[in-house]
């Protein structure tokens, strides 16, 4: 690498090494933040039961359904985990 480059190079390694510094803080400090707050925000999502629907759909030639299925499931907290409890299902 010729001479004159040489500065460049050391000078486009700084700003790298800086940036990558900064955004490594700004991670940290988010992610501190983010275990400050966890067991408030565990004591939170205890209070809501969450749903979710799974469908799943056979098509054959021109779109004409052939198969299908879906199934809702609730899901809730307890004893310090999450489980999904079958709500319905329904084979079409």
């Amino acid at each position: 690498m010729p001479s004159s480059r040489m500065p460049l190079a050391v000078a486009g390694l700084l700003v790298v090494t800086l940036a990558t510094s900064s955004a490594q803080t700004d991670l940290d400090a988010f992610m501190k933040d983010v275990v400050a707050r966890r067991d408030d925000n565990w004591k939170k999502l205890q209070q809501y039961i969450l749903e979710e629907r799974e469908e799943l759909v056979l098509t054959g030639p021109g779109g004409l359904r052939m198969w299908g299925e879906q199934r809702d499931f609730s899901w809730y907290v307890r004893d310090g985990s999450s489980s999904a409890v079958p709500s319905s299902s329904t084979a079409r």
